[in-house]
């Protein structure tokens, strides 16, 4: 892993839509608290030396594709009227794809890849931010949300100091995801992303819920043999950073 130095960090931020879209006070501080915090260097650090690999995962999560109908239909709801005057309230947040959920299959596997979990997280705040999308990262009961992939400096202090190594049952996290997902307005593109590294047993039953509502189900496996000893045919993608791999199941 590279080493990073603040001004890196600066301009990784300053190139990024995530960061672009907070106002300028909130630009200050979140660079007061880590523009030169040793473990945000290093998810800085992971997610440049993995930029190459996980834009392959713009292919996973589904492109914003050309106005139509579903999406006029949702701005609608957005617009205000005034006696003969429709207006869309200036700064209003229209989501124009259903939230990346990201779902952290803890465990004491997982926690031996605290930092590279973290670091991981960036390209895909970057990504929601990019498709006007929220994300939604779902641990041990918890619920992250980053509204249009904003990299909010409250979540990413918490965030920090959460512990990977605990068992949280993987039902549970199924039961978080949906809730979320039946919360938004928008149902095209749903997705589930597991970041994992063993294997995920999902049953039968819970897979065939999930198609049934038209959420896409993809895994990010950090240990790719402990991942391939389990089932993984309820997957539609599965990617591995750490072989180099991106595979279509």
């Amino acid at each position: 892993m590279k080493t990073l130095f603040a001004d890196d960090v600066l301009q990784y931020l300053y190139r990024s839509g995530m960061f672009q879209q907070l106002e300028e006070e909130e630009q200050v501080a979140f660079l007061d608290d880590f523009v030169d915090d040793e473990q945000f260097m290093k998810a800085v650090a992971v997610a440049v030396d993995f930029q190459h690999q996980l834009g392959k995962i713009e292919a996973a999560v589904p492109e914003i594709g050309e106005f139509s109908t579903e999406h006029h239909s949702v701005i609608q709801d957005y617009v205000q009227a005034d006696g003969n005057i429709a207006y869309f309230p200036f700064g209003e947040k229209v989501d124009l794809a259903a939230p990346l959920v990201v779902a952290l299959h803890t465990s004491e596997a997982l926690k031996a890849y605290d930092v590279q979990v973290k670091g991981l997280l960036l390209p895909l705040l970057e990504l929601c931010a990019e498709q006007k999308r929220d994300l939604a990262v779902l641990l041990n009961g918890e619920e992250f949300v980053f509204p249009h992939g904003q990299i909010k400096r409250v979540l990413i202090r918490k965030m920090r100091n959460i512990s990977l190594g605990e068992n949280y049952p993987l039902t549970a996290l199924l039961v978080q995801a949906e809730c979320i997902f039946a919360r938004s307005i928008v149902k095209e593109d749903a997705e589930l992303l597991f970041i994992t590294a063993e294997a995920v047993q999902l049953s039968t039953l819970q897979v065939q819920c999930l198609k049934n509502r038209s959420i896409e189900l993809s895994v990010i496996a950090l240990d790719t043999e402990a991942f391939e000893q389990g089932e993984t045919t309820g997957f539609d993608k599965a990617y591995f950073p750490n072989s180099g791999l991106a595979n279509r199941l």
